[in-house]
């Protein structure tokens, strides 16, 4: 059994990502939206050099997902179900 989101999950998830990289936008141009194989929005990182500090980086897309989580409607961990 593999964990999958439910279509309603995906639609918040993809919201929530979308909001992510808008807002890390505001901080620092080099974050823009991708998208997975299965179509899922997620964060790309871009003009990462040797001496770009990852856990930074890795730091405040945490921080930002996990206050944009908080705020929002439905916890994405509840969006999951098992099929």
């Amino acid at each position: 059994m593999s964990s999958q989101l439910t279509p309603q999950g995906q639609d918040e998830v993809n919201k929530i990502n979308m909001e992510l990289v808008h807002q890390l936008k505001a901080n620092d141009s080099a974050f823009s939206l991708g998208r997975t194989p299965t179509g899922l929005a997620c964060t790309r990182f871009g003009l990462v050099t040797h001496d770009t500090d990852i856990e930074e980086l890795l730091g405040l897309v945490y921080t930002m997902g996990k206050e944009i989580e908080e705020s929002s409607k439905v916890s994405v961990s509840a969006l999951i179900c098992d099929w």
